[in-house]
């Protein structure tokens, strides 16, 4: 992972890299540090809920106008009660990069919905 900005990286094995913003918002909103920072980063890309695997409902809604909005297909991950906004680039070298944008929580009236879904998809 790597943090973008203000000279803050911290390289490991994955491609997935957490913008300054995203490691604020994470600190702010989940009062994790740099290293929890990455290893829920790596866990929500794998391991979120996304929108095609979503049942039919509000929560798929509420998915699928946030990626319509964001224009970010397949990139918007629900893991625990946060969403996940990725985005994918391709490096000066042609590798594919996962950057992590941003995190903000599931609204209160669909947090039931999205612990449910992840509970019988046993991600949680």
């Amino acid at each position: 992972m790597t943090i973008v900005g203000k000279n803050i990286t911290n390289m490991t094995e994955d491609n997935i890299k957490v913008t300054f913003h995203a490691y604020n918002r994470i600190k702010e909103r989940m009062g994790l540090g740099k290293k929890a920072a990455n290893r829920i980063s790596r866990k929500a890309y794998s391991d979120g809920l996304v929108c095609n695997e979503m049942k039919n409902g509000q929560l798929k809604r509420y998915i699928s106008e946030k990626e319509d909005r964001y224009n970010s297909q397949d990139c918007m991950r629900i893991y625990g009660q946060e969403v996940y906004c990725f985005a994918k680039d391709l490096d000066p070298n042609g590798i594919q990069q996962i950057r992590l944008i941003t995190v903000y929580p599931v609204p209160k009236g669909l947090q039931n919905h999205a612990i449910g879904q992840q509970k019988n998809r046993r991600v949680i």
